[in-house]
């Protein structure tokens, strides 16, 4: 199954770059921005939005199927904090949409029969107990290896999230240890959401010297473990020679990197508004699919002067829809038990 995705999803990439318009390949949505953590980073949970409904979802994953959306990731807040989410995920599963879900893990153990359908559960693990209780909340690291636990006991694949900061710089031996025990794969990104959704961040920012290293050692560790490391190597590279970690987005940029948002990919928040990328939440003025059909929403969303931003997931895409090799065999080891 996971092979198929993946070759579908490769043919996907090359029809987009043949026909003209949006060609939706893969489309997140924050389901809701309640949680129930207060992580040092993120901000999200201050944010009080009405939720599109259970109904509403539902059309939007019709709306995606007629559009040949390939993949679905479902974020927050904390998605699981929705009574709707079980039925969400086998919605999207009857259209032969590939369903990815963000979670901080909490509330994994009791909701699992509800995940079974799931392709892929994200957890966030940001290092050993001591400096992932310090980034989340107390007993936060122990609610996560239980749901690591618990999702590969219901045969689900997981992959943990690591955000490195000033605190975690040191944490990916540790993390990839932990790979190896219990059989997850492990990403990794720097700090980059946007400071509608996460604040002001910068007392976390750790120096561009500091990064750097931790960037090397990435680089490293991914040549050692290529398939575990699931960021590619030319992900890590750009990475490394990134100008400044205090600016997430470049209006000009040094890389040979295209950004593909609003045509390949985009993200569509929790009240229906419907952007290029989470990055630019909240800061442009866009067209809401309460208002209009999706289709039509994504020829209304303005032109943006962004070429290239470091936030994990975008800069993978963006190199992935650009046919890069490196960005390709990466997406192999995604879907890869």
């Amino acid at each position: 199954m996971h092979l198929k995705t993946a070759l579908r999803s490769c043919t996907s990439v090359v029809k987009g770059h043949i026909f003209k318009g949006p060609q939706l390949f893969n489309v997140t949505l924050t389901t809701n921005t309640r949680c129930n953590f207060r992580c040092k980073y993120c901000n999200i949970w201050k944010r009080e939005e009405s939720e599109l409904t259970t109904s509403q979802i539902e059309d939007l994953i019709d709306q995606l199927s007629a559009m040949g959306t390939r993949r679905l990731g479902l974020t927050g807040g904390e998605p699981l904090l929705r009574e709707d989410i079980g039925r969400l995920i086998d919605y999207a599963k009857q259209r032969e949409i590939f369903v990815t879900l963000n979670t901080n893990g909490t509330l994994v153990a009791e909701r699992i029969k509800e995940l079974g359908n799931l392709d892929i559960i994200s957890l966030s693990l940001d290092g050993d107990e001591d400096v992932h209780n310090l980034h989340k909340k107390d007993g936060a690291y122990s609610q996560v290896m239980r749901a690591i636990e618990v999702a590969k006991e219901a045969k689900l694949k997981v992959i943990t999230t690591t955000t490195l900061t000033r605190i975690n710089l040191n944490a990916a031996g540790f993390i990839l240890r932990k790979a190896r025990e219990m059989g997850f794969k492990a990403a990794f990104q720097l700090l980059h959401h946007p400071q509608s959704a996460s604040g002001d961040t910068t007392s976390f920012l750790p120096s561009h010297d500091e990064y750097r290293e931790t960037i090397r050692e990435l680089i490293s560790l991914k040549k050692r473990y290529p398939s575990m490391i699931i960021n590619s190597g030319r992900y890590f590279e750009i990475l490394l020679n990134w100008p400044d970690y205090r600016r997430v987005v470049l209006a000009k940029s040094p890389f040979k990197v295209r950004c593909w948002a609003g045509r390949f990919y985009c993200h569509i928040d929790v009240n229906g508004d419907v952007y290029p990328c989470h990055q630019l939440l909240k800061s442009i003025t866009v067209p809401n699919i309460q208002h209009m059909p999706l289709r039509e929403a994504l020829k209304n969303v303005p032109p943006t002067d962004c070429v290239t931003c470091l936030a994990g997931d975008y800069l993978e895409y963006n190199l992935l829809f650009s046919i890069n090799l490196s960005a390709l065999r990466n997406l192999l080891y995604t879907f890869q038990r």
